[in-house]
């Protein structure tokens, strides 16, 4: 836990160790963990992804106490195994990124399914927007996704030349903030924001972290920063 008013840091769960066991809870202080790679907050409760156990699960934030949520679900064994790499919360699900792309959505009592068996991009990242869901792609694509269609945004229709305004380099992650999106444009040292679907370009989101606090130099007049990978609302 991340105090930015004292600038301290408290550990809630993990000993520094991790398992690969699927485990139905677990001591968060005194047993390994998962190998955590992202939080999500859903109705008041942190969700961590374990990405060596292959599972979901809450996380007490008084005892550091972590209960089983879900396991992604997988044909192969083995190394070839999906891993949750990614976690958004919506409005009532949690929305599961794996490192091969593929999206999961798993309700509050840890029923799983598999968004779109058919999708053809591998995603590093999706959030709730504009009554659909915007996904984002490692080639920078911004994919909507509402009725069962998914749709590349700010694609043009020249095909001799063309152009996509809306497309980052190389992004790691993404956010609704408010109806704003904002998604880390990590080649580029940047976070852009765009603010509806209807946006032809995105805008640079003005950063200044404090190189104390964050540990690289505070941002320049243009909004760079030295490296990006995610973001997560404050207070959510």
């Amino acid at each position: 836990k991340f105090d930015f008013a004292t600038e301290t840091v408290t550990t809630i769960a993990g000993n520094g160790y991790f398992t690969n066991k699927k485990l139905e809870k677990i001591d968060g202080i005194h047993e390994p963990l998962g190998l955590p790679v992202d939080v999500a907050m859903l109705g008041g409760k942190l969700y961590a992804a374990g990405y060596s156990s292959g599972q979901v699960y809450s996380v007490d934030l008084q005892n550091g106490e972590c209960e089983w949520l879900c396991d992604i679900p997988n044909e192969k064994k083995g190394m070839l195994d999906s891993k949750p790499v990614n976690l958004s919360a919506g409005e009532d699900d949690l929305y599961i990124i794996t490192n091969d792309g593929k999206v999961y959505i798993s309700d509050r009592r840890g029923k799983i399914r598999l968004l779109d068996s058919k999708l053809k991009w591998a995603l590093v990242a999706i959030c709730e927007w504009e009554e659909g869901l915007i996904g984002l792609n490692k080639e920078g694509n911004l994919i909507y996704y509402k009725e069962n269609q998914w749709k590349v945004l700010g694609e043009s229709k020249t095909k001799d030349n063309p152009t996509n305004l809306l497309k980052c380099d190389f992004p790691t992650d993404m956010i609704n903030v408010n109806g704003k999106l904002y998604i880390t444009d990590t080649e580029n040292h940047r976070i852009k924001e765009l603010e509806s679907i209807h946006d032809g370009m995105l805008k640079n989101f003005w950063l200044t972290p404090s190189p104390e606090l964050i540990g690289f130099e505070a941002a320049t007049s243009f909004g760079e920063v030295a490296e990006l990978d995610t973001l997560f609302l404050n207070g959510y």
